[in-house]
């Protein structure tokens, strides 16, 4: 079982075992989830797992969190609306991770913007 990931913090050393670690994202969330459920996996049981990786570079990402459910789908893109002066607005965005009921969006909505909720 492999996926690709992007690292979304500074490494964290444990105090104990002297090893390494980092908060990873999927890289693509769609195929990740599909993955997990290819294997009968929750996101829970990665826990009891170990992971060999391969970082070939650091991302740190700023992103922010929206309910899932504001989040529509056209095709293979996925958008929210947004309210701004009176008027509905069509925002593509790039989702990163979804769990419990909330995703992370990468790009597409800035902070402060009104995301309407169905």
């Amino acid at each position: 079982m492999a996926f690709e990931a992007a690292v979304v913090s500074p490494h964290i050393t444990g105090v104990r075992s002297g090893i390494l670690s980092h908060v990873m994202r999927p890289a693509d969330p769609d195929a990740f989830e599909e993955m997990l459920r290819e294997f009968s996996l929750s996101p829970f049981d990665l826990l009891d797992m170990s992971f060999v990786v391969e970082i070939r570079e650091t991302l740190v990402c700023n992103a922010l969190i929206l309910p899932a459910r504001a989040i529509r789908q056209e095709d293979r893109a996925y958008y929210v609306l947004i309210y701004s002066e009176g008027r509905l607005m069509k925002r593509y965005i790039t989702r990163g991770f979804q769990f419990q009921g909330y995703a992370e969006i990468l790009m597409g909505v800035e902070e402060g913007q009104m995301v309407v909720l169905p």
